[in-house]
């Protein structure tokens, strides 16, 4: 349980510092293609971690869905049913 407990809060603090380093992007006036291409990126690390964390939650508890072609909306429809997030 410690390990699990480790891995959430290791896996918090990079959603956060990946949500701050979003927030100083959008701050920008202007911005390059790159830093468009660094700000989906942050998106899409963001959206990760917190897959991540819900895997992780429903390993757990045994509800993991199995792999198919419809894993991630599987995953996000099992989080709502075993209450790990509310729809």
């Amino acid at each position: 349980m410690d390990n699990l407990l480790q891995d959430i809060a290791a896996e918090e603090e990079h959603i956060v510092s990946t949500l701050r380093a979003l927030e100083q992007a959008q701050g920008r006036r202007q911005r390059t293609v790159v830093e468009l291409a660094a700000m989906a990126t942050f998106l899409h690390n963001t959206y990760n971690g917190m897959e991540n964390l819900i895997k992780r939650a429903l390993y757990h508890s045994g509800a993991l869905p199995p792999q198919s072609p419809s894993f991630h909306k599987d995953l996000l429809d099992q989080a709502v049913e075993q209450q790990v997030i509310s729809r």
